[in-house]
């Protein structure tokens, strides 16, 4: 039994061999050998064969354990990352296998570079149309209603003027207004701004679709003069909690001082040579409009400080080459910003979208 010990210890298991194993291994037949002193040329010939094959397992479990992972440097380890960088323009040209990731602050994206091609990150939540009523548009009403009448409304620039009972309403932010009536036929005639939802005693009809009769409240879209056009305009939520129109920039100005002129092919440039004047300006909208919340980006590279809104002051000046983003809730209407400084250049609109607060 003690060979047999001896064997066991200097072989040892598989992946549990050490040379504790043969220290223990020795210390058996230092015990053998008082015991039998007789044996001990026999044992030391036997134990010799028993070590040189333990030695030889012993390696050859070293040679199949796994290799020992080499840090890579620095340098080497930072070359798997994407490099990070700032961006104006929204990328076209191929990344051609580079890596790098886009960050655009002025429309809230990040372009992610792919093999061949770049990737926008979405910043779009949600996507929904409302109903963006001008004055004399209204809801006719197919049967006159007496009772209580309750809309979620966002006023664009004359508050709760033409609403039924004409409440007193901030512009540009959400209401919820309940208001008794009797013998209703029209609702929301001089009403400019949005209408979300309205509840009828038991009945409701939220505005999200394009469609011209609304069933559910008995009643249609009509128009006090000329022939009524869909008022329901995609929207879209962003991150940062507002909604987003469609770009609204129309493709005719509303008018263009001496100054200015449009380029025939692509509608949203704009040349501008010795722009001097208080009234020489690029204007887009009609007075409708002027009251409405907008995003503006815009490309420019005119050579002095040019005022982008109507009231001529920060932060909407562009006071030097750029493409820039801009909000405001006044007429939009480029000109020069200082009496000596005529304008001379060129400025692309990339969009002009029209922008809520949510309601949520």
């Amino acid at each position: 039994m003690t060979i047999e010990k001896l064997q066991a210890l200097t072989q040892g298991t598989a992946g549990n061999s050490t040379g504790a194993d043969v220290a223990r291994a020795v210390n058996a037949l230092i015990d053998l050998a008082e015991q039998q002193p007789e044996a001990v040329g026999e044992l030391i010939a036997a134990l010799e064969e028993q070590l040189n094959e333990a030695t030889t397992y012993l390696d050859s479990q070293v040679a199949n354990s796994p290799p020992v992972k080499t840090e890579a440097s620095l340098t080497h380890r930072l070359i798997d990352y994407p490099k990070l960088k700032l961006t104006e323009t929204i990328p076209t040209e191929s990344p051609n296998n580079r890596r790098e990731m886009l960050f655009d602050d002025i429309r809230g994206l990040v372009h992610v570079a792919l093999t061949d091609r770049w990737f926008s990150i979405p910043n779009t939540i949600e996507k929904r149309k409302f109903m963006v009523k001008i004055a004399n548009r209204y809801i006719q009403l197919n049967s006159s209603y007496t009772g209580t009448i309750t809309m979620r409304v966002y006023p664009l620039g004359g508050g709760g003027n033409g609403l039924p009972n004409n409440p007193s309403l901030s512009n540009n932010q959400w209401h919820t207004i309940t208001e008794s009536v009797s013998g209703l036929s029209q609702i929301a005639r001089d009403f400019e701004g949005i209408i979300d939802y309205i509840e009828m005693d038991g009945r409701w009809q939220t505005f999200d679709s394009d469609q011209s009769h609304f069933y559910s409240i008995d009643a249609y879209y009509a128009s006090g003069s000329g022939t009524a056009v869909s008022p329901f305009i995609d929207f879209y939520l962003r991150s940062d909690g507002y909604w987003y129109s469609n770009d609204i920039t129309p493709e005719t100005p509303h008018s263009m001082g001496a100054s200015w002129s449009q380029d025939s092919t692509n509608k949203k440039l704009f040349t501008v040579a010795g722009a001097d004047g208080s009234t020489d300006a690029l204007r887009f909208f009609s007075d409708n409009y002027d009251t409405y919340e907008m995003e503006l980006i815009l490309d420019s590279d005119v050579d002095n400080d040019m005022a982008l809104t109507i009231s001529n002051s920060d932060p909407n000046i562009a006071y030097y080459s750029e493409v820039g983003k801009y909000l405001t809730n006044e007429r939009i209407y480029f000109k020069r910003k200082n009496s000596n400084s005529a304008l001379n250049g060129t400025v692309e609109i990339e969009s002009i979208r029209m922008r809520l607060a949510h309601y949520g």
